[in-house]
Formats: structure tokens, sequence, C-alpha cells
């Protein structure tokens, strides 16, 4: 699976690099990377950051499922 974090229309500010999950049992997985220094510091200026989360899943076969979901990242 591929994660991919970007801002709603706009550049990449963390998720994963391609290849880097390997889920091999439901239930089994890893954690995206962190947000990047970019998407840091515009969480820390705006105080918020719309982001679109991408999902690709290749299964055993190689078929090609993608999710695209919308969220707020917020300070803690």
């Amino acid at each position: 699976m591929f994660v991919k974090i970007a801002q709603v229309g706009g550049k990449r500010v963390g998720g994963t690099e391609r290849g880097s999950y390997n889920c091999t049992a439901p239930g089994s997985f890893t954690n995206s990377q962190p947000l990047s220094d970019y998407g840091r510091n515009l969480v820390r200026r705006h105080g918020r950051l719309a982001v679109k989360v991408t999902f690709r899943i290749i299964n055993g076969s190689g078929v090609t499922n993608k999710r695209v979901l919308s969220g707020v990242i917020k300070p803690e």
C-alpha cells in the first residue's frame, strides 16, 4: 500500500515512499511517516492544514484499488 498526504490541490506534505508498506495479513499495518518539515510548518503557521490522503492498494494478484479521503490536521 502507498499513502500520499498532500495539501488540497497542492504539494505533498507526508505519507510513505513508494513501496514502503508491505501488508501481509488483515489488521497488520505500518503507520504512515510523519508530516514533512514543510507540512509541520504550515500547521504551525495557519493552525490547521486541509489535506487529501490517497491510499493505493495492490493485492497479491496485482489488482490496484485507490481511495482518496480528505481531512484537516490540527496541532495537538
